[in-house]
């Protein structure tokens, strides 16, 4: 359970929950439709994969994101839309795997542009790697009385408010 103003409950609304400290639109999704059955769409890894290769997507999915929600948002059931949720990322995990799928055995095969064009492997297209950010750095251990000097990054700093060497 979720703490939410001074009760053991979680919060009804979908936007009050949905302002809780770590919950993102995943998290929403996935509880409000299971929970409290809110026809919201929920978007995971294997969800998205699923997707690109029913439609073929031509984007990889984080750039595809809104094509992806706007599919699902048209498919989703309406009446049990925690059960259409768990189903897609079950789908994802089981049978339409990253690494051999099993096409034979997807009981959305016939509605699957990537499997009639046989190009499942194709699908979904790679995300661009970020850069890895490279700094070169100094640092200072002094030790003086017993005592070891340390400081707080600033907030707005890569790691911010962590403690440090100078």
């Amino acid at each position: 359970w979720i703490y939410y103003k001074n009760k053991n409950e979680i919060p009804k609304k979908s936007d009050a929950f949905l302002g809780l400290k770590g919950v993102g639109d995943y998290i929403h999704a996935a509880v409000q439709s299971i929970a409290l059955n809110e026809v919201i769409p929920a978007v995971d890894g294997n969800v998205k994969r699923v997707v690109s290769r029913l439609l073929e997507l031509d984007t990889p999915p984080s750039m595809g994101l809104k094509s992806i929600k706007i599919f699902l948002n048209k498919v989703i059931c309406q009446n049990a839309p925690g059960d259409f949720n768990q189903a897609m990322m079950d789908l994802g995990s089981t049978v339409c795997r990253p690494k051999n799928p099993t096409c034979k055995t997807c009981c959305v095969s016939s509605l699957c542009s990537a499997h009639a064009n046989n190009s499942v492997d194709n699908f979904p297209l790679a995300e661009k790697k970020r850069k890895i950010p490279h700094q070169k750095i100094a640092v200072a251990i002094i030790w003086k009385n017993n005592k070891i000097l340390i400081s707080k990054r600033k907030s707005n700093a890569m790691l911010g408010g962590l403690w440090e060497f100078p």
